[in-house]
């Protein structure tokens, strides 16, 4: 569903209003991982666990209602086919890259599983690669690389989304397990990052105008980077408004990258490839943020071991190393062109 949502935004919004629009697109999106963590809270406290599950037939109830009631029926392209082979190889390949990832920073999983889950998802892929080269109108164009600024947004954009990827799945856990807090505080404090991107979304549009999108990625992904650090230095109860500042940071400086990374992707796409342009973003986008779940897991067990199950001292290394991740985007934004993304910028009238 969110390639189809994404797509619809992409063809109505004009170039100069595709940065406030996709702002609330992408918010929504970054909003609801951080506050599941807290509704979760809430069930498992005060209701039966199995609501965990039975709470999303509503929802879904409620988006279908949504959909028949604001979405206009439109005709497709009928001239184009789908792509069946290059759907069922991209399809099965983030599959198998993904359990594998995913299957990296759990227990239980053998290096066999693992090893044959993610040579499986490469060798599909690049099975893609040689199909999409023989046919029309594959389902992920590859020809989009040679944008630059699909390009540029695609590779630091996973950089960023690998480092605070994991960030929805660390934070209760430093919380629970490192400082001892219940399911429900903690999940209140994950509200923190939330708050900081709700605010973001009144700025963002201002902010890359006045900053343009290479200066205000390389300043946001720094401003990320130090409130990561802070987030793993500092007990929450020694430093209560450091903390909760740094939370709050973390989440202005993602609602903007995770804007201005999403925007930037199609400055330079034509029309006619903004379906493929979408799937390939969302593709790589979903397989980044997997990523950054199975490296915070993983470096999570690595320095638990490497510190003899002193948990804060391996929480403060997974923070940390993360944050110099994010602070690699940082440094991959600076070296755009200044000119990056320009025509996103313009005003209305300039239109």
């Amino acid at each position: 569903m969110a390639p189809v949502g994404r797509l619809i935004v992409l063809r109505s919004a004009a170039k100069h209003e595709l940065v406030e629009a996709m702002a609330l697109v992408i918010l929504l999106a970054m909003i609801a991982p951080v506050i599941g963590p807290f509704l979760g809270g809430v069930i498992v406290t005060w209701l039966d666990w199995r609501w965990l599950f039975w709470v999303n037939a509503p929802l879904c109830l409620l988006a279908l209602a949504l959909i028949s009631r604001f979405l206009p029926a439109t005709a497709g392209d009928r001239s184009v086919r789908l792509d069946k082979t290059g759907s069922a190889l991209t399809g099965l390949g983030f599959t198998c890259l993904v359990y594998g990832l995913v299957a990296l920073g759990e227990v239980g999983h053998s290096p066999g599983q693992v090893g044959v889950a993610v040579a499986a998802g490469v060798l599909l892929i690049i099975g893609y690669r040689i199909h999409a080269g023989r046919v029309r109108a594959p389902v992920l164009s590859l020809s989009l690389l040679k944008l630059y600024s699909f390009r540029a947004s695609l590779f630091s954009g996973s950089v960023f989304r690998i480092a605070v990827g994991g960030l929805p799945f660390l934070l209760p856990v430093t919380l629970q397990k490192g400082y001892g807090y219940s399911p429900l505080y903690a999940g209140m404090v994950v509200l923190i990052p939330a708050a900081g991107g709700l605010s973001m979304k009144f700025f963002s549009t201002r902010l890359l105008r006045k900053l343009g999108y290479r200066n205000g990625l390389a300043l946001h992904g720094l401003l990320a980077g130090i409130c990561l650090a802070l987030a793993g230095l500092l007990h929450p109860q020694d430093a209560v408004i450091i903390y909760v500042l740094a939370l709050f940071g973390f989440g202005w400086a993602r609602s903007l990258q995770m804007n201005a990374f999403g925007t930037l992707a199609y400055a330079d796409v034509e029309k006619p490839y903004l379906p493929s342009a979408t799937s390939f973003f969302l593709s790589i986008q979903n397989l980044t943020n997997a990523l950054g779940v199975a490296l915070a897991a993983l470096l999570l067990r690595l320095f638990s071991h490497l510190a003899r199950g002193n948990t804060l001292e391996s929480l403060f290394w997974t923070y940390l190393l993360l944050a110099l991740l994010a602070l690699a985007s940082a440094v991959m934004c600076l070296r755009m062109p200044a000119s990056v993304g320009g025509s996103l910028l313009a005003s209305k009238t300039k239109k």
